[in-house]
């Protein structure tokens, strides 16, 4: 008795076996059963499988970090710093008086009284005859964004020059030497 009852649950045992093996299609076609499979059909991932996360990781197959993203960092202020505003253009022709001031008695500055004087400048540059007692001195000199006269010319005695401002049209200042000075007054032409 004990053997029999040993060899029915032993096929017990393997049907339920060959049952689970089956494809959930065929337990629900078989006609013997009258309340349809008794095993529910599995839904959901397979127990025998290993998650993804239980899988053994290789350094290949290892997932990377992601790069720590980059801070996001603010743009340089740009300073908008406007053009520098036209340099002042001193060119042209100035028509004036060169008149005479306090000069030695020994020196005939004073015999040539006022002289009409014309002075050109072009790219902030000039070159002026001294109309003084000896002939054939150049003074050469320039205007500065101020619109300031400068020039010098050397002599045997020594030397020449001119100072002034231009101020509008107007061009005022001085010419002298060792011996003579002159005021200048001189309005630049249309």
């Amino acid at each position: 008795m004990l053997a029999g009852a040993m060899q029915r649950a032993g096929a017990i045992v393997a049907g339920l076996i060959l049952l689970a093996a089956l494809p959930a299609a065929a337990q629900e076609a078989d006609p013997f059963l009258e309340d349809g499979p008794s095993i529910a059909p599995r839904t959901g991932p397979d127990p025998f499988r290993m998650a993804p996360e239980q899988q053994a990781v290789t350094p290949s197959s290892a997932p990377r970090p992601r790069p720590a993203p980059e801070p996001q960092s603010q743009p340089e202020p740009v300073a908008i710093v406007p053009p520098p505003p036209p340099r002042p253009s001193y060119d042209g022709d100035y028509r004036g008086a060169q008149i005479p001031m306090d000069n030695r008695s020994s020196c005939r500055c004073r015999s040539m009284g006022t002289v009409e004087r014309a002075l050109s400048i072009a790219g902030g540059h000039f070159s002026w005859a001294y109309p003084g007692p000896s002939s054939g001195d150049i003074i050469r000199g320039n205007v500065n964004d101020a619109g300031e006269v400068s020039g010098f010319a050397t002599r045997s005695d020594g030397g020449l020059r001119i100072i002034g401002n231009i101020r509008g049209n107007e061009f005022t200042g001085q010419v002298y030497s060792t011996c003579c000075s002159y005021k200048i007054q001189m309005s630049k032409g249309q």
